[in-house]
C-alpha cells in the first residue's frame, strides 16, 4: 500500500507539471521558464505531492492501484516505442556504410551475441518452464516469443525494409527477457514452475530485472532526447 501511495504522489506531481506546461510553444513564455527552471519550487511541490496520498483513505488508494495497471500498460507502449527508436539509431550508427571496418565488426559481433542469447533463452525456457505437455500456457507464450523472433529477423532482411539484423536482434533479446521474467513470476506451487518454494529474499533475477528495467527507462529517455534535437526554433517558437 505504501508503494501505491508514493506512486500516486509521483502521478500528482507529474500530472500537475503536464497541465502547467502543456502546449507551451514559445521560448519567452512564463511557462517555459517554469518548465526549465524553478527547481527549488518543484522540489517543494514534489514533497507536497508525496505527502498528500498518505492522508487519502485506503479504499481510494486501492482504486488508484487498479487504474494504474492501465496507465502502466500505456506507459510501457510508449517506452517500447522509444526503445525501438533508440535501437534503430544504434543500428544505423554501428552498421552504417560510412563507419570504419572495426566499428562494423563490432556491430556484427553484437548482433551475433544478441541472437545467440535469444535462441539460448528460448531453449532454456522450454527446458525449465515447458518440460511437460500439460504446461500449455507456458508453451504458447514461449512459442509466440520464438515466432516473433523469426518474424523480426525475416522482416529485417526483406528487400523493402533492409535495415539489418542488429536492431531486430536487440529487440529479440528484450522480448525473450520479458517472457522469461513472466515465466519466473509463476508461484513455486505451480506444477510448471521449477521453483520448489517461495522465499522472502530478493534473488539475482529480481536484481537483473530491476537493472534491465532501469536501463530501458534510461534508453527511452535518451531516445526522446535525440528526437528533441529535431525541433526547429523559429522566431522564438518551437516548430515540430
Amino acid at each position: 500500500m505504501g508503494v501505491l501511495r508514493v506512486s500516486l504522489g509521483c502521478f500528482i506531481f507529474f500530472f500537475l507539471m503536464f497541465l502547467s506546461t502543456c502546449n507551451t510553444r514559445k521560448l519567452d513564455e512564463a511557462r517555459n521558464a517554469w518548465h526549465s527552471g524553478w527547481w527549488a519550487m518543484k522540489f517543494v511541490l514534489l514533497l507536497i505531492s508525496l505527502v498528500i496520498p498518505f492522508f487519502i483513505p485506503s479504499d481510494y488508494i486501492q482504486l488508484y492501484g487498479e487504474l494504474a495497471r492501465v496507465g502502466a500498460g500505456i506507459f510501457l507502449i510508449f517506452q517500447l516505442i522509444s526503445v525501438i527508436e533508440f535501437i534503430t539509431w544504434w543500428n544505423n550508427y554501428w552498421m552504417s556504410d560510412d563507419r570504419k571496418k572495426s566499428s562494423y565488426s563490432i556491430g556484427l559481433f553484437m548482433l551475433t551475441v544478441f541472437y545467440i542469447s535469444s535462441v539460448c533463452g528460448i531453449v532454456v525456457m522450454y527446458v525449465f518452464y515447458a518440460s511437460k505437455t500439460s504446461c500449455s500456457l507456458n508453451i504458447f507464450f514461449i512459442s509466440c516469443t520464438g515466432v516473433l523472433l523469426i518474424e523480426m529477423m525475416v522482416i529485417s532482411l526483406h528487400s523493402k525494409v533492409n535495415r539489418g539484423l542488429l536492431s531486430s536482434g536487440i529487440m529479440a533479446s528484450y522480448i525473450v527477457f520479458l517472457c522469461w521474467t513472466s515465466m519466473r513470476s509463476e508461484p513455486g506451487s505451480e506444477k510448471c514452475s521449477p521453483q520448489t518454494q517461495e522465499t522472502g529474499h530478493i534473488g539475482w533475477a529480481a536484481i537483473v530485472g530491476f537493472v534491465v528495467a532501469l536501463c530501458a527507462i534510461v534508453i527511452a529517455t535518451f531516445s526522446t532526447g535525440i528526437d528533441s534535437q529535431l525541433l526547429i526554433y523559429t522566431a522564438f517558437s518551437i516548430v515540430v
